[in-house]
């Protein structure tokens, strides 16, 4: 039996081909009917015991996953009534093989004195050797102990290096304190764009104090106003560009195409019209179209100019200023036709096809999943 089989073959099983398999000592049937009885499905009713027996089976035969997941029923009291002593047990078991979760587990109840005398060390030692095998929850978790200084003396470069691996791995809480500290720049250089972009991910896990705040960050962007008292409307509309709002994505070319409280920069204006372009904001698609046809930002191509321009013309808006640009457009369009060829006008609309193929609009923010506890 090889150490780790393909999961899909177990979870898509019938209840009966894992119990002939769990009956020859194969642990991860015993795994995957302890999950089958654990959720319930349409062929299967649940069963608290017969979930519990196969997860202590499967345990028993070496599998980790149960044992961490034993070690999770009995600390968080769900299916069985919460015991420490029992989750403990079978998180060491687990982390000996090297599981993750189990570390994670074990750190836990070092730090808040569940079933042990607490001990913070032994919970930052645990959750160091979770982080350092890539464990999301625990690389945060060692962040935060470091930036307290409970354990060791630690300082801004081990906060950020843990909090930034924790982030990128997907972890809302972690992103959303990344995205503060680039806000605030606290323990890193302040960076609006930067704090935008991991104040977007965390909202787009459902992280609601993310979601706050760019709430309130792209208002103050779009009404114009002039901030808080502390933050420009302007630095709003960076946050909400990085965090890939189309409007503010916009807003930020024009400044480095102005030269407006951004230091002039073609190349840069060019990139956020870029980025609003593809989310389908009208203005933004039209000043591609300018760029690429004056070469300004970018190498100048006719071909490209018209495509975009072919996009932008065949665009409708009940909006004054989106309706001037639709027709400045169209009527651009046919200048440009006209000293172009039909070969050339022909790649412009294939290219105008595909741009509007790979338009995204903005996504929806995903329900919120659960993490640790």
């Amino acid at each position: 039996m090889p150490a780790d089989p393909p999961g899909f073959l177990y979870s898509k099983a019938s209840v009966e081909t894992l119990q002939t398999l769990a009956d020859q000592g194969d642990d991860f049937a015993h795994l995957y009917l302890g999950f089958r009885f654990e959720d319930g499905d349409d062929q299967t009713a649940k069963d608290p015991d017969k979930a519990l027996a196969n997860f202590r089976a499967a345990a028993r035969l070496g599998n980790n996953v149960a044992g961490a997941r034993l070690a999770y029923l009995y600390l968080t009291g769900e299916m069985v009534p919460t015991d420490y002593n029992e989750a403990m047990k079978w998180a060491l078991l687990a982390s000996s093989k090297d599981n993750t979760d189990a570390m994670y587990y074990i750190a836990h109840m070092y730090q808040f004195g569940k079933g042990v005398q607490k001990n913070t060390q032994k919970a930052f030692d645990y959750y160091l050797r979770a982080a350092q095998r890539n464990h999301s929850e625990s690389q945060y978790e060692v962040a935060i102990l470091y930036q307290r200084r409970e354990v060791v003396p630690g300082n801004d470069e081990q906060v950020l290096h843990w909090l930034t691996r924790s982030a990128e791995q997907g972890y809302a809480p972690a992103q959303y304190m990344l995205g503060r500290s680039y806000l605030t720049g606290d323990g890193v250089e302040k960076d609006l764009l930067s704090a935008g972009l991991w104040l977007g991910r965390a909202a787009d896990r459902s992280q609601q104090d993310a979601l706050d705040y760019l709430l309130n960050a792209r208002q103050r962007c779009t009404s114009e106003t002039q901030g808080d008292g502390s933050t420009s409307h302007e630095n709003y509309c960076l946050i909400s560009a990085g965090a890939g709002e189309p409007n503010a994505q916009f807003s930020v070319g024009t400044y480095y195409d102005s030269g407006h409280f951004l230091a002039k920069n073609p190349e840069a204006a060019f990139e956020w019209y870029r980025k609003a372009a593809m989310s389908g904001h009208l203005l933004a698609q039209a000043m591609l179209a300018r760029a690429y046809g004056s070469g300004n930002g970018v190498h100048k191509d006719e071909i490209e100019s018209l495509a975009w321009l072919l996009v932008v013309a065949n665009r409708t808006s009940t909006l004054p200023h989106e309706i001037s640009a639709i027709e400045i457009a169209r009527s651009g369009r046919k200048v440009l036709e006209a000293r172009m060829s039909v070969e050339d006008i022909q790649i412009a609309e294939t290219k105008a096809a595909a741009f509007k193929g790979l338009i995204i609009l903005p996504a929806i923010p995903r329900r919120a999943r659960r993490a640790g506890f």
